[in-house]
């Protein structure tokens, strides 16, 4: 594969929303930036080497909008792509030149947070990933890993971890303030310290092997989502942007809640760089 030197060269985002644009905030001093709210308003000819999308998981749409970027851009060009609940070969089981295709997912806020899933199949270009993981780390203040299955990870930890949660309000085992005090107030001390394996060595692995041996076959295996979760949709309560999600919002309290999050995402950058997550990174701290 061309070797490209995207530091040198340019990067279109495409998409809109506060995800794309925090992920245009990353890139804006790294990169001469391009930027399109969508797919439809593209040029003619997209000379960019790596072009970021964004858009919701529906693979009709992601199909539509590769397929018409792929006419306008050169075949050494890279398309990276969210994707949570969508596998990277159902999108190239539909596109015309599925070698182009990367999986890229990023958390909001992009221009803060280290995290940066890349998701490559036996299908991607040679050295993509590679590619993007250099560039993530060198250039856009991220700790990237790469997912060969081509799928991703993240999005099937943060489904198991709903669905349970989901379980336990539905059949009133918890409330959801219960709920979110306690992801909060337990694993919210140390997942920024550590990952789940890590806290596990810390901790002692026997005694969750226990827990988990008896507590596995009680677990939720739901495949529908909850009523409780379909009335909430269906009365438009969809989080803070329209005053009801979860919890009721006043009038100006997203906006605060906005402010207080973006101060968090900050304050947190720096205490996660103070300890790494490498031992090599580690050393060189302590």
């Amino acid at each position: 594969m061309k070797d490209i030197q995207l530091k040198q060269h340019s990067v279109m985002v495409i998409g809109e929303g506060k995800l794309a644009d925090s992920i245009a905030a990353c890139l804006q001093e790294k990169h001469a930036l391009s930027r399109c709210t969508s797919a439809v308003n593209l040029p003619l000819s997209i000379a960019e080497e790596l072009i970021i999308i964004i858009t919701a998981d529906h693979l009709e749409q992601k199909v539509d909008w590769i397929n018409g970027i792929q006419e306008r851009i050169h075949r050494d060009a890279l398309l990276a792509i969210n994707l949570e609940a969508i596998s990277l070969q159902a999108l190239q089981e539909k596109v015309s030149y599925p070698e182009q295709l990367l999986g890229l997912n990023w958390v909001y806020p992009a221009d803060t947070t280290f995290f940066l899933e890349i998701i490559r199949n036996k299908s991607t270009r040679e050295g993509a990933d590679l590619l993007v993981h250099r560039l993530a780390k060198q250039f856009w203040n991220k700790d990237p890993y790469v997912v060969h299955a081509g799928f991703s990870i993240r999005a099937r930890m943060f489904a198991a971890m709903v669905r349970e949660a989901f379980y336990l309000v539905e059949h009133q085992y918890a409330d959801i303030q219960s709920v979110d005090r306690a992801c909060r107030n337990d694993a919210g001390f140390y997942l920024p310290f550590a990952g789940n394996f890590r806290y596990m060595d810390l901790m002692g692995p026997y005694a969750y092997g226990v827990v988990m041996k008896e507590l596995n076959p009680e677990l939720s295996q739901e495949r529908q989502l909850p009523n409780f979760f379909q009335q909430l949709l269906a009365k438009g309560a969809l989080g803070m942007a329209h005053d009801e999600g979860f919890y009721s919002y006043g009038d100006g309290e997203a906006a605060r809640w906005k402010t207080l999050f973006a101060k968090f995402s900050k304050e947190i950058q720096e205490i996660i760089q103070r300890y790494p997550f490498t031992r090599e990174d580690l050393t060189e701290k302590s």
